[in-house]
């Protein structure tokens, strides 16, 4: 989503309103559910409202200026934002094709050698950040395209009685997962997938719950020599 309309000469554009474009290419999954922009998917979770693997795009007080990003719990689909500007992505290399070069970050690439891995907000290069899971970003059109990152509350407490009710959460939790990920293999007549097994009890669990589902499904494994 950005303002810079002549760097996206090669994109399918949905104007969102004034000069601010979302730009996608034929790969990008999204849909508007509401008000909202979803890129990725988004369904009725146990613990949560929403659940699933997205990031959502608020658009009620767009009309006064005001866009949210929603990263969602699990950081399913990552969202990078320009510090100097009204770009936001979910693709790191394709802001960096946009803004061209860029000072890096020396802390964060040492670390990133280190442990594989980076802390907090900041990437490789000193202006793009990196939206957290379950974090927000409020965008400020009238403010001069005003960026501030959001930390949004925690879930609730969940009040378990017992073990019974705890594994049965457990359970609802796993069983969703699968069936919506069978289900949207399905609707792509792509009903296979690979199953890494480790002879373990997670994998043997979800090669379980995924036959029990749909014993059609072809489920194939890679064995490491």
């Amino acid at each position: 989503i950005s303002n810079r309309v002549d760097r996206y000469e090669n994109f399918n554009s949905i104007k969102l309103v004034n000069n601010i474009y979302l730009f996608y290419d034929c790969n990008c999954e999204f849909e508007f559910i509401g008000n909202n922009l979803v890129i990725g998917r988004q369904y009725q979770g146990v613990v949560s409202d929403k659940d699933g693997t997205y990031v959502e795009v608020e658009l009620d007080n767009v009309d006064s200026g005001c866009i949210k990003f929603n990263r969602d719990f699990w950081g399913g689909v990552p969202l990078y934002y320009y510090n100097d500007g009204l770009i936001v992505s979910d693709s790191l290399s394709l802001i960096k094709k946009i803004i061209g070069p860029s000072a890096p970050n020396y802390g964060a690439i040492a670390e990133y050698i280190s442990s594989a891995y980076n802390v907090g907000n900041r990437t490789v290069y000193s202006d793009v950040n990196v939206l957290m899971p379950d974090e927000s970003l409020k965008v400020e059109i009238s403010n001069e395209n005003l960026l501030s990152v959001i930390q949004n509350p925690p879930f609730e407490k969940i009040d378990v009685k017992d073990e019974g009710t705890l594994l049965k959460m457990i359970e609802d939790t796993l069983t969703l997962s699968i069936e919506n990920f069978i289900t949207k293999q399905n609707k792509k007549n792509d009903s296979k997938c690979y199953l890494n097994l480790s002879g373990g009890v997670d994998s043997s669990l979800i090669l379980a719950k995924m036959k029990e589902y749909d014993k059609d499904f072809n489920i194939s494994s890679l064995i490491y020599y």
